[in-house]
């Protein structure tokens, strides 16, 4: 397994990480970087997470349960905790940085709430690490410490067939069959990684469109009923999302590790190319099917994996109504008649 791909192996377990989990996890790792890292005894932690003396750096982490963290909660946390090593911690060992780790990218107001801390002019320098500087600090951990944190096990006995699936030769204990399941789950993570990098590299002012302004996450039979009007279509669509829903919430996961602006590249080149096909006056199925051909990877139309996950890709922008008719009144209407 190549870098990149642990390397997105350990982006995607910090982001699923939460609580407890995602405190131990960050020791694991800060350990490797301070190994005089000191953490908490006891329940009452008074806003330590972890401190090294040589270093003179003290942390605090919040994770929260979910993906999407909120601006009020988290400023709430930030000055809290740093309230709390002011008052308990800060003249224990002459700390001059005070870093807050979050489990994702936090830019906006957390970024600010760090930056009025630091006019204060006390002697400490804030910082906000989030998956950036976390992916930083294992970079320089050993590929073999990595994969004892974060449980990544290459085991010989699942042999990879023609990149869409894998030969257990095993003796059909639990434990192989879920070897084999995590690492059908990071052959996925992979292609996802492939497909990204497809739109990526396609992505350029000429392909930034008009952008949408007002998305409404809808129910989805109701978007398939307004935007597909023959039945057959309708069941071909209710199908495409049936094998791919599983599959949309791990892209969009992997969308938000991206910084704002690339995000936005990525719905303005999806959209782009929608309104490139709506004018081409073909049907709204064709259009998704041209979009799902156009998502895919090259020499990689017949492999189902690939194929699954490229449907998966274009339906997550279906379902938040980037592309296709999307009004409430459009499909109240669509619905009465």
């Amino acid at each position: 397994m190549n870098r990149n791909s642990l390397n997105q192996i350990i982006k995607d377990r910090i982001f699923a990480s939460n609580g407890k989990i995602f405190q131990e996890l960050i020791w694991k790792i800060l350990i490797k970087v301070y190994p005089d890292l000191q953490t908490p005894k006891m329940q009452h932690d008074l806003g330590n997470d972890g401190y090294s003396t040589k270093e003179k750096t003290f942390f605090a982490c919040y994770a929260i349960e979910g993906n999407k963290y909120d601006n009020t909660e988290t400023i709430n946390k930030i000055n809290d905790d740093y309230d709390k090593f002011v008052d308990n911690w800060k003249n224990r060992g002459s700390f001059n940085k005070w870093v807050f780790i979050t489990k994702d990218d936090l830019m906006g107001i957390p970024h600010q709430t760090i930056v009025n801390l630091n006019s204060n002019n006390d002697g400490i320098l804030k910082e906000l690490w989030g998956l950036p500087q976390l992916l930083d600090n294992c970079n320089n951990i050993s590929d073999k410490d990595i994969r004892v944190i974060f449980n990544i096990e290459e085991d010989p006995k699942y042999i990879c067939n023609g990149g869409n699936q894998f030969n257990q030769q095993t003796d059909g204990s639990i434990t192989n069959i879920f070897q084999n399941s995590e690492k059908q789950t990071d052959l996925e993570r992979t292609i996802i990684e492939e497909i990204f990098e497809n739109v990526l590299s396609k992505l350029s002012p000429s392909t930034l469109q008009e952008k949408v302004s007002d998305k409404k996450h809808l129910n989805i039979t109701s978007k398939i009923a307004l935007n597909f009007v023959d039945e057959a279509d309708r069941e071909d669509v209710g199908q495409y999302f049936s094998y791919a829903l599983t599959k949309i919430d791990e892209i969009e996961r992997r969308i938000q590790l991206e910084d704002s602006e690339t995000q936005k590249d990525i719905e303005s080149y999806i959209y782009g190319l929608y309104k490139q096909f709506t004018r081409k006056n073909i049907s709204n199925i064709e259009i998704l099917e041209s979009l799902f051909r156009e998502i895919i990877p090259p020499n990689k139309s017949h492999d189902p994996k690939y194929v699954n996950l490229s449907r998966a890709f274009v339906l997550l922008f279906f379902d938040d109504c980037t592309i296709f008719k999307k009004t409430k009144e459009e499909i109240k209407n669509a619905v009465t008649n």
